[in-house]
């Protein structure tokens, strides 16, 4: 009798050993397979920007693709490019543009790799825009987009010149806009002034639209801006200056570094191949030299959120924005620009309440020192959104 249970009882243990290790094996295997299609997604998402990137360089070199992107006629058909079992057999790239305007256009590119008896697929939409515009002088502000609006949140002194927009001027939130000396307000579309807000000055519609100026930030040209650069620093050793730092010439910053929250001083032209912020408690200072070029141009985003003095062109590829904001900003928020403002889309905004002073004066003097079509003759390609699925 205790034989006959004591065998029951060890089949039974054995069973639920047995039954426990299928369990866990059986946990191991799907968490391996999670962990494989987890790789192969990621590795398709590198492949979609493997074959972006190849697309986008492309478009950049002299050929049949770069033409079509500058006159704004790329299709998917005259576009397509398609890579095979690049780093492993099985490996697709595959990616076209399809232009929406003249140096604007979109890139679809998708990879796909292999995963057990399917495959892992991501798919990439990039917008992507280049500057074709020429030397132009007459404005103190400028936004270049089309479909892009300028929108103006906070008080605003125009001293001469054309503030323009390649849509639409929206002036709200109480906001106090003026044109003195000869200042003035055009647009493509509409100029639209919200209750409590006000706009003085002169004003124009329907205004032919104008490309952003180019402006060649790092090509292998002897007249790029990297090339002219008196002094090339790292973003790490930026990041290092001290609160107090003069720096004098052509500066040309290799990256994008932090956040700026210390007062620095450049005498002459700052250049910054990456987006840039000022926040409190930095503050930056562009002082013009006698002659040569002067002002801040930043590939990529700006955004002022702390006091400034800017002489020269203050310059971004895409979006310029001078913010009030609750965390970044200590006040009052003093903004002068002596030259002038120029971007894809530029904005004018606050998140809080508190004093603002933004003074734009038009210089067309120093804007040519930097706007000069003998120095400027590439521009970069640059990302203005993107999106992603994978399948």
């Amino acid at each position: 009798m205790k034989q006959g249970f004591a065998l029951i009882a060890a089949t039974i243990i054995t069973a639920l050993i047995l039954l426990l290790g299928i369990f866990f094996v059986s946990g191991s295997l799907s968490e391996i397979r999670i962990a494989q299609a987890h790789g192969a997604t990621v590795r398709a998402y590198y492949l979609a920007e493997t074959a972006r990137m190849l697309l986008t360089h492309e478009l950049e070199e002299t050929g049949e693709l770069q033409t079509a992107f500058v006159e704004g006629t790329l299709t998917e058909a005259s576009s397509q490019r398609q890579y095979l079992d690049v780093f492993r057999i099985g490996e697709t790239l595959v990616a076209h543009a399809v232009s929406s305007a003249p140096g604007e256009a979109t890139l679809i590119s998708q990879g796909q790799t292999p995963l057990a008896e399917t495959s892992a697929t991501r798919r990439i939409e990039t917008a992507v825009a280049r500057a074709l515009g020429s030397a132009i002088t007459d404005y103190s502000v400028f936004s270049g987009a089309p479909g892009r609006d300028i929108e103006l949140e906070l008080d605003l002194d125009l001293v001469g010149g054309i503030l323009f927009s390649n849509d639409d001027i929206d002036v709200r939130n109480n906001a106090r806009v003026q044109a003195r000396t000869n200042g003035r307000f055009h647009a493509h579309d509409e100029i639209r002034v919200s209750e409590g807000s006000a706009l003085i000055g002169p004003t124009r519609t329907g205004v032919d639209q104008i490309q952003l100026p180019a402006v060649d930030f790092n090509s292998a040209l002897a007249t790029s801006w990297r090339n002219q650069a008196t002094q090339r620093i790292t973003p790490h050793e930026f990041n290092r200056l001290p609160s107090g730092t003069i720096l004098e010439g052509i500066i040309y910053l290799e990256g994008a570094p932090n956040d700026l929250r210390r007062d620095l001083t450049v005498r002459g032209l700052l250049v910054i191949n990456g987006s840039f912020e000022i926040e409190q408690p930095g503050h930056l200072y562009i002082e013009a030299p006698e002659t040569g070029p002067a002002g801040l141009l930043v590939r990529g985003d700006l955004e002022i959120e702390n006091s400034s003095s800017l002489e020269g062109l203050v310059y971004a590829t895409n979006t310029l924005e001078i913010e009030f904001d609750d965390d970044d900003t200590a006040a009052p928020l003093e903004v002068s620009v002596r030259g002038g403002l120029m971007a894809r889309e530029i904005e004018l905004e606050r998140d809080q309440e508190g004093s603002v002073s933004i003074i734009i004066t038009h210089d067309p003097a120093l804007l040519r020192r930097i706007l000069n079509a003998d120095l400027n003759l590439s521009s970069p390609i640059i990302e203005t959104s993107h999106w992603e699925e994978q399948y």
